[in-house]
């Protein structure tokens, strides 16, 4: 790849002045699904950034490329941005006689290239493709008229994926649309609502299971953990699994469908509601606290601690990262919306519609990869 670029460098490894506002400073996360994204909370003033660009201005058409732990990601340098970036961010400057952008980052990103990437990362705790390492990537360059059509191929398809991820974002941002246009403001209870603690509600209320990594395994029971709770949904991304033993614990913390989970340690507050295909097949670990409720619908009562109404008391109970964990009083004292329960059925109905939304989003997002990894082939090969 050194045949096509003028300069390969890094980002500044000066430790920046950073200011309230101002230039945003991009990290390897703000590389990704192929553009650089601003959504960045570092900033450097004016003559910071001035100071850091000195030896190796920024320009549109540049490409960056993520050398560092996520490595493999390229975006374009957009037109009218000014920015400065880490050092784990590679910099590409180009022969714009020689190579097009669009075309050199989306090959970047191709099977082919991630995998000869692959073979050069050096380090286990955090793999880098070095400097040197990425001067030698082989990557296939037809006539510049060429990569101008190949490209544009790639960037049709790929503007398919964007409306479908923004499609499956607006999905999930659905849930609390309609929680609150159902039920108002879960913080200030703007329909007035009857107000119980959760203590009210309880048919049951344990915590998981302690010192169990003896009985960890490849296949069995499968042991939900923190990570498992996203989004007020249970997810099985991350899921290990145990041999559960025959004993009064493992019988304490198995879960029961319907069951609402609540994590008590670390990143408080992550809940999630026990699917019918998991009823008494799963235990819980000692992070999470198992709440079987009773007189209210346990997916209303888990949007409800997932949404506002349930973050803003846990984060007054975290006292700002000082308290370790919550204790059962403070789970049983949540303050808990109890609207009519006709009205929370029919709240878990409609997400039902939502959920039966979300699996057409997911199968459409399994075509367009398919179809741009398609491409992406056909493009590297020559046969696009």
């Amino acid at each position: 790849m050194s045949d096509v670029c003028s300069r390969i460098s890094d980002g500044t490894h000066q430790s920046p002045s950073w200011a309230t506002s101002g230039i945003p400073f991009i990290f390897v996360s703000n590389i990704r699904n192929g553009s650089v994204h601003f959504d960045t909370d570092k900033f450097v003033s004016e003559l910071e950034f001035r100071k850091l660009t000195r030896s190796c201005p920024i320009d549109p058409g540049d490409v960056l490329y993520t050398a560092v732990g996520s490595y493999g990601h390229a975006a374009v340098v957009p037109e009218g941005k000014a920015f400065v970036f880490q050092r784990h961010i590679a910099h590409l400057k180009l022969r714009h006689d020689l190579v097009d952008a669009n075309y050199l980052s989306r090959m970047l990103e191709t099977p082919p290239v991630r995998r000869q990437a692959d073979k050069l990362a050096r380090g286990v705790a955090q793999k880098t493709v070095t400097l040197s390492s990425l001067r030698s990537l082989e990557i296939p360059l037809p006539p510049l008229d060429e990569q101008k059509r190949i490209a544009a191929i790639l960037d049709k398809a790929d503007a398919l994926r964007a409306k479908n991820r923004q499609a499956s974002a607006m999905i999930d941002s659905l849930t609390q649309s309609i929680f609150v246009e159902m039920f108002g403001d879960p913080v200030s209870n703007s329909k007035g609502w009857e107000i119980k603690p959760l203590a009210d509600f309880e048919l049951f209320l344990t915590s998981g299971s302690r010192g169990w990594a003896e009985y960890y395994a490849k296949t069995g029971t499968p042991f939900i953990r923190i990570q498992n709770l996203k989004g007020g949904k249970l997810s099985t991304d991350e899921i290990v699994f145990v041999n559960s033993p025959a004993n009064a614990e493992a019988r304490r913390t198995r879960v029961s469908a319907g069951d609402v989970l609540i994590s008590i340690t670390a990143d408080l507050g992550r809940v999630a509601v026990v699917p019918a295909a998991l009823h008494q097949s799963a235990n819980v670990n000692q992070h999470i606290a198992l709440f079987r409720p009773k007189n209210i619908n346990p997916t209303f009562l888990s949007n409800f601690l997932a949404g506002d109404g349930g973050k803003q008391q846990f984060a007054a109970l975290n006292r700002q990262g000082v308290k370790a964990g919550l204790n059962f009083a403070d789970i049983r004292g949540l303050k808990i919306m109890n609207p009519p329960i006709d009205l929370q059925d029919k709240f878990e109905g409609l997400l039902r519609l939502v959920a039966e939304r979300e699996l057409t989003a997911q199968a459409f997002t399994i075509e367009t990869d398919a179809l741009f990894a398609s491409l992406q082939h056909r493009a590297f090969s020559g046969q696009l």
